[in-house]
């Protein structure tokens, strides 16, 4: 039946599996077949009025099946067809001597789901088309014994022969017994023995002389690996790591329980002493349960089908798939999707969904909201919008590859689970999802394609070619003392798990050193164990830290007494109670899991035990009941060690190969429009120059160029990769573009659209050809334009004008350009946001009228440090939406941008209506208002960090005030009211001249002073700066003529990390 089912998808696909005579021939034996539905061949010809046409069917494959072992179906769904099919079907029992059975075609489990089941059909279809699928009925339901001899009574033997059918099919399925392929071992060799000699190599090259704790970990490790029958299983993941490493390909440190394996770190599959840091063997791999290893191996999203294919080719076609994963209708995605079909007005959808919060089912929504529970009670419509949602909710909508799931098989695959083309028509999964996959004992492995491996990867490749050093990522320097300063300071923006806004507060507070100090931060951040965080702290500054008894000390002490990692539960179990390490991953798994039964097994044993050793019973169960209220936050601190090795090496690269990891980063970051603008504001702070994209220099990706780095035409707005990489080529062939025309002849014919150019031109990619992007665009808005007809048929062109001629096409030929004067400054600066997400030839601010620029307290970037302030910032209206409100009042929602970011902004009924003359797309306003944050819950991405969620903040701005620029600046601004706490920059900085710095003749070392310049430029303003240098007795004024800085908050906290806190102040 696997086979038919597998060869049906795999070989008879045709918009949807099919199965021929000859496929069921093949495998029939063994099986019982019934006729099926109305829609089978013989009903078909049944209803065709072709008697004989349904006989030769029937006699076909009753042949095919053997005799008893087809039937003919009867079913009543209260069809008219129905009746005619059942009759003749009858009659051709008594003509062929085959059996009968009554069934009825289960589409859906109770006959009240008929409606949910036909808005399902119509959400995966068209809705509106007259030839989808629907049901003419609501009898498509598993039915009673009852209601089935209502319908048949007349026909016992047809009943009876579902329970002789049933009692026939005594098909068992082996579950939980492993099938892993068998490793092919050099000269013969024991799997075992094998794994053994590869151990004891690398016990050599990590520790040299090893200790004795070494020896009897691995051999403990060793031991539980043979008895489990998992050596192949860790010689085929060595196979596949040592051949990623032989082809280049960066392999990550490791990840999950995994990291706690020695055997795993001896083979170079991991890259972190499990010894070290504390990691223990038993959360990966548990001799007392059931359990199947589960390596995860990270590799440079770009080359992670490598991997695949090696794996593919190594160990057969036939015994290797990738696994399905289904997408289910999530709470909200249920509502909108029943509300399109049931045609509900799209406000009342909208606004039932967003009183849905996220990971929270329909039924939990209600419980939890009164403003839904009045709707409910009040709108029919939305009784019949969330009852219909109910039924659907958490169903597969679709199904897809997953992301990272590989099976091997110890023999073909279609002896043991079924198969179908993944969704893209070239590779093969399996029909069984993870879970199921691993219960018919397949074991699953996931080659996870990173980008941070890939950002790693490639600046490793960009720091050898630029500067011809190897980096050995592996072997870096973990006490590297810039890296950690950086990390002191906050600066982790493009840092692995450490980017968010709180972990960025968490490490200026944490101030790191070393480490150790990193491996807690990632369990640290998340829900629960957040509370502990100034406890943390102050116990990592030197603070007493107090222990609920004093054994817990040597478990609590490396996280300043907060319980933190599972493994600390098992450490706890062990020590104060006497439970075995396996016996404590349990108690662990049974706390995380609340199995409420075993829990209470195990605290008698675990407060026994603890007595037994000298502890209170009281001290005991406290102890207990602590473990188990934080068992479910509890964090895998195998995970968090690898997590924080990845986390130490991005930073590494970014501290000490700054331009080289950025570039590589903005890479990484493309087609995600807010990563792209925070990386690019981190370069900003770092005074990395962002240069703009040329055509005749820029590349592709982002790369370095001098001291700076060039914007990728890729990145650009309906550019893309395709056109990008044509025009980058053409290029390397042929020189340089001399101009827009010569651009247009050169470029491959349809590489480059009319959208692509103009987005082009309109961020001044052409600039250094022609600086009027004006003129270039009106050249190209006429159809019958010659760079449009050259960038659209450069042969036919060429050869046509070389005719006309006579001659060779000459390089100098121009098409002569309108005579139109150039854009404003600012809808070019507009242009380059809309377009790049950031304004990257200037300061918006420095092209406003003076009397706007100082009205300025804030640029956009900085509001994250600005929560319940009033500020004032201007930009572009990007975005606009209005809608109205619960109370049926206006309000609109804008997306606000300058050089720096976007915001969003909200005009509550009021302002909306006050300043609805200045709501417009484009417009350049002053908006004046008040800073709002929302936690809202961020995930790691996918492939990076499926258990590790945290939470952060989404700003926005509650508008007081809005104004265009144009019509502000002509204003008086005499007398205007102050509106702000936090007018201006800070209080200090209001009406100030000059800023301050005192410093040292001793501090200003060339690093030195290139560290303050590059601050000091990347918050220009109109604020003088003055620098005065101690030398002994003697004091220097020095006034920097040429720079001047907006005194912002963030500028000032810079200044006094770099110079202390009373060295730096505004006169």
């Amino acid at each position: 039946l696997i086979r038919i089912v597998s060869l049906a998808h795999l070989e008879g696909f045709y918009y949807r599996p099919r199965v021929d005579l000859e496929l069921l021939s093949q495998y029939s034996k063994g099986l019982i077949a019934l006729s099926s539905c109305l829609s089978s061949p013989i009903a078909r010809e049944i209803l065709n009025r072709n008697d004989e046409g349904a006989k030769r069917w029937a006699a076909t494959i009753s042949e095919i099946m053997g005799k008893g072992n087809f039937y003919l179906e009867l079913q009543d769904h209260g069809l008219e067809e129905q009746k005619q099919v059942n009759e003749a079907l009858c009659q051709l029992a008594k003509e062929l001597n085959l059996p009968l059975v009554v069934t009825n075609d289960v589409h859906y489990v109770r006959r009240e789901d008929a409606k949910a089941q036909e808005v399902l059909l119509k959400i995966n279809t068209d809705a509106d088309s007259s030839y989808r699928m629907h049901f003419e009925t609501d009898q498509f339901y598993l039915k009673s014994p009852e209601e089935m001899f209502s319908l048949f009574g007349s026909n016992e033997s047809a009943l009876r022969a579902t329970v002789e059918i049933a009692e026939r099919c005594n098909l068992v399925i082996k579950l939980g017994e492993p099938r892993l392929p068998r490793y092919d071992c050099p000269n013969g060799m024991e799997p075992n023995l094998y794994l053994r000699k590869l151990c004891e190599e690398g016990m050599r090259y990590r520790y040299g002389q090893p200790s004795e704790e070494v020896r009897k970990r691995l051999e403990y490790e060793l031991s539980v690996i043979a008895q489990k029958g998992y050596s192949s299983y860790f010689l085929i993941v060595w196979d596949i790591v040592q051949h990623a490493k032989s082809k280049g390909i960066m392999v990550g440190p490791g990840r999950g329980s995994a990291a706690g394996c020695l055997v795993a770190y001896l083979l170079g599959i991991t890259n972190i002493d499990p010894l070290k840091y504390g990691l223990m063997f038993e959360r990966f791999l548990n001799p007392e349960r059931q359990s199947t290893p589960d390596i995860d191996l990270d590799f440079p999203d770009a080359r992670r089908d490598e991997i695949i294919d090696y794996v593919t080719k190594r160990y057969g076609r036939d015994k290797v798939a990738q696994i399905v994963t289904f997408g289910t209708l999530q709470a909200k995605a249920a509502i909108r999707d029943v509300g399109r079909v049931l045609k509900v007005e799209p406000e009342l959808v909208d606004k039932v969904a967003k009183l849905i919060q996220e990971r929270m089912s329909i039924e939990e929504a209600v419980e939890h909201s009164f403003e839904l529970q009045e709707l409910l009670s009040s709108n029919e419509k939305v009784r019949e919008l969330i009852d219909t949602a109910k039924r659907i909710e958490g169903l597969a909508r679709h199904a897809s590859t997953h992301p990272c799931g590989v099976v091997i098989g110890d023999r073909p695959l279609i002896e043991i689970v079924p198969l179908r083309r993944s969704t893209d028509g070239e590779g093969v999964i399996t029909q069984y999802d993870g879970a199921s996959v691993e219960k018919v004992g397949l074991v699953k492995m996931d080659f996870l394609g990173l980008r941070n491996s890939t950002i790693i990867s490639r600046t490793i490749e960009l720091v050898r070619e630029r500067r011809g050093i190897e980096i050995d990522i592996n072997s870096i320097d973990l006490n590297d003392k810039r890296t950690y300063e950086m990390l002191s300071g906050g600066h982790s923006v493009g840092v692995f798990q450490l980017e968010s806004k709180g972990m960025r507060q968490l490490l200026r507070d944490l101030k790191p050193d070393r480490f150790e100090h990193l491996v807690p931060l990632v369990a640290l951040y998340r829900p629960g164990p957040m509370d502990d965080i100034p406890k943390f702290i102050a116990g990592r500054h030197g603070k007493p830290i107090e222990y609920m008894h004093p054994k817990l000390e040597s478990i609590l002490k490396e996280t300043f007494g907060v319980m933190l990692y599972q493994e600390q539960v098992m450490m706890i179990a062990h020590e104060l109670a006497g439970f075995s390490m396996p016996q404590a991953e349990i108690l662990m798994r049974a706390m995380g899991k609340k199995k409420v039964e075993l829990m209470e097994q195990m605290r008698s044993k675990f407060i026994e035990g603890a007595v037994a050793k000298g502890i209170e019973r009281e001290a005991a169960e406290r102890i207990f009941e602590r473990m188990s209220a934080f068992a479910k936050y509890a964090f895998n601190k195998s995970h968090s060690a690898a997590y924080a090795l990845v986390a130490y090496q991005t930073a590494y690269l970014k501290a000490n190969f700054t331009l080289e990891y950025m570039a590589c980063l903005l890479t990484a970051y493309k087609g995600f429009r807010n990563k792209i603008v925070s990386a690019l504001n981190e370069c900003r702070r770092m005074g990395i120059p962002i240069l703009p994209p040329d055509i005749n220099k820029s590349y592709c990706d982002f790369v370095v160029e001098g001291d700076g780095i060039r914007f990728a035409l890729s990145a650009i707005k309906n550019v893309g990769e395709t056109t990008a990489r044509a025009i980058v080529e053409e290029r390397e062939r042929n020189g340089a573009y001399k101009s827009i025309f010569d651009f247009a002849k050169r470029v491959p014919p349809h590489a480059v659209n009319r959208g692509a150019l103009e987005s082009l031109i309109k961020v001044g990619a052409f600039d250094s050809l022609h600086r009027n992007r004006n003129q270039l665009l009106m050249a190209i808005s006429d159809e019958r334009s010659p760079i449009l007809h050259a960038l659209r048929s450069q042969p036919r062109l060429t050869a046509t004008i070389g005719t006309l001629f006579d001659t060779h096409l000459e390089e100098s030929f121009q098409i002569p350009l309108p005579n139109v004067p150039d854009v404003p400054i600012t809808q070019k600066r507009k242009w380059e946001q809309d377009l790049m997400g950031f304004m990257i030839q200037c300061n918006l601010h420095d092209e406003l009228p003076e009397e706007v620029r100082k009205e300025i307290t804030h640029e956009i970037a900085s509001l994250e440090e600005a929560e319940g302030r009033n500020v004032t910032v201007v930009g572009f209206i990007t975005s606009l939406r209005k809608k109205m409100s619960k109370k049926n009042t206006p309000i609109a929602f804008l997306r606000i941008a300058d050089h720096t970011g976007e915001v969003e902004t909200v005009l509550f009924s009021e302002a909306c209506e006050k300043y609805a003359d200045d709501l417009q797309e484009g417009k350049l306003v002053l908006v004046r208002g008040r800073v709002q944050h929302r936690k809202v819950e961020t995930k790691g991405e996918e492939e990076e960090g499926r258990e590790h969620a945290s939470g952060d903040v989404e700003v926005s701005i509650i508008c007081e005030e809005l104004n265009s620029v144009e019509s502000f600046s002509k204003a008086s601004v005499e007398g205007r009211q102050q509106r702000s706490d936090d007018k201006k920059q800070p209080a200090e900085v209001k009406d100030a001249k000059t800023l301050q710095i005192l410093a040292r003749a001793d501090e200003f070392d060339e690093e030195r002073l290139r560290k303050l310049h590059k601050i000091l430029w990347a918050y220009k303003g109109d604020m003088k700066v003055e620098i005065i240098v101690e030398d002994g007795d003697r004091r220097r004024k020095v006034l920097l003529k040429n720079l001047k800085v907006n005194g912002s908050d963030e500028l000032l906290r810079l200044l006094r990390e770099m110079f202390g806190e009373e060295r730096v102040r505004v006169e």
